[in-house]
């Protein structure tokens, strides 16, 4: 079991080397405004480091680095999607410090958001260009900052805050207040403008989709759009896998008396994974059918009371069955080279469902000590199984090792208590 958690971790160790090999042509646009034509690693953006990695041909085995304060842009050829690198103001309201803090009056909370701006330099991901151009940057626990500017004028955050007031004269009771600031600052921004968007701004959401429309409808009006971001579309794969597990089962009867069964069994599975392009592909849905057989033999103890029956007692039961497993799951990725490699975790639920089983059982004279084969029983059987994954893909193949749980405390009358382990390998096409 030691030498399989090491490989285990071994690959994931290599996976991560492996992220850091992936290049995608791309137009580099520095401070001073020269283009150059390269190959830059995707996973720049994602990386701690202060420069980012390129070649000059995809087959190249030189690798060069430029330092990230020397850049302005970075377009990715194929998906047409662009960053841009920038100082910034952005409000920590929802940093982990701020977000749980309760204030006495409206002005002490508008107060102290106005004060909590810091300044920052990362990457924007560029949603719109144009007269007026919009940036979006998102932080690990994935919230939202949009940022504004018109023409060369300074980016400025568009301002959105909830926060929990006290209620007047009250000493406990507290209220949720949210503040609107990004549509004044919309409205200012596009004060030329006299048509009804002004209007649509008054109620205007505080969404990537709403943001983008408002804005693009007035580049579009005046003729000043340059660039549009393209929507980033959910990703489908399907899956083949085999695998293998460990399933360990405690069934208790009425009499208080326990017995084990265990097996290992192989398993065959087809499935999916959808990754959400609008969640920058970190969240997924994952659906899978398995089929696997389970094979046991138990022998019973001559003193236990559900073995005796008037002078005989039940000696062996062979048990198979064959299972259909359908599973869903809800996948957490965790990218440093998006659409390419990936660690994850997945959780589920699996119903779990036989028409195919039967046990054979034997039953020993106790004055003889002979034994017949007595019959057998045929029998269907279903279930729910909680599972968890963890696992990793390298571009088309994935190994992931799985824990699952039964969740069925009682089956005619029997307590049940299974658990499992196993593992799979996967190919993604």
């Amino acid at each position: 079991m030691q030498n399989k958690i090491f490989i285990f971790f071994a690959i994931l160790l290599l996976s991560r080397e492996n992220f850091a090999q992936n290049f995608a042509q791309a137009e580099i646009t520095t401070i001073d405004n020269q283009k150059y034509a390269v190959f830059v690693n995707q996973s720049f953006s994602f990386q701690d480091n202060n420069s980012l990695s390129f070649k000059r041909s995809i087959n190249s085995p030189n690798i060069s680095e430029i330092k990230f304060d020397s850049i302005k842009e970075v377009h990715f050829v194929d998906s047409d999607l662009k960053y841009f690198y920038s100082f910034f103001f952005m409000n920590s309201e929802n940093s982990s410090e701020n977000s749980q803090l309760k204030f006495d009056s409206y002005q002490e909370a508008n107060a102290f958001y106005n004060t909590s701006k810091k300044l920052k330099r990362d990457w924007l991901e560029v949603l719109l260009e144009g007269e007026i151009s919009i940036y979006r940057f998102r932080e690990n626990n994935f919230q939202e900052h949009f940022y504004i500017r018109k023409g060369a004028d300074s980016l400025q955050e568009l301002d959105h805050h909830i926060f929990t007031v006290k209620k007047p004269y009250a000493n406990t009771e507290y209220s949720s207040v949210e503040t609107f600031e990004y549509r004044k600052q919309l409205t200012e921004l596009m004060s030329e403008d006299t048509s009804s968007m002004k209007i649509e701004i008054l109620d205007l959401p505080f969404s990537k989709r709403d943001l983008v429309d408002i804005v693009y409808r007035f580049n579009k009006k005046r003729n000043t759009l340059v660039y549009k971001a393209p929507q980033k579309k959910n990703i489908h794969h399907s899956y083949v896998a085999i695998g293998v597990y460990n399933t360990r089962i405690n069934i208790t009867d009425a009499d208080k008396e326990t017995s084990t069964w265990g097996n290992i069994s192989p398993t065959f599975s087809f499935g999916g994974t959808i990754a959400f392009g609008e969640l920058n592909y970190k969240w997924g849905l994952d659906y899978e059918l398995s089929v696997r057989q389970f094979k046991n033999s138990l022998v019973y103890p001559k003193d236990t009371a559900r073995a005796r029956i008037y002078g005989e007692y039940i000696s062996k039961s062979d048990f198979k069955a064959l299972y259909l497993q359908p599973s869903i799951f809800i996948r957490r990725n965790y990218i440093l080279c998006p659409n390419q490699n990936l660690l994850f975790v997945r959780a589920g639920l699996c119903y779990q469902f036989s028409t195919r089983g039967t046990e054979d059982y034997y039953i020993t004279d106790a004055k003889t000590n002979v034994e017949n084969r007595s019959g057998n029983v045929n029998f269907s059987d279903n279930n729910f199984t909680f599972i968890i994954d963890l696992g990793v893909k390298l571009r088309k193949v994935g190994i992931n090792a799985r824990y699952e749980r039964f969740i069925n405390p009682y089956i005619n009358k029997l307590a049940i208590d299974s658990k499992g382990f196993g593992l799979n390998l996967a190919y993604y096409f």
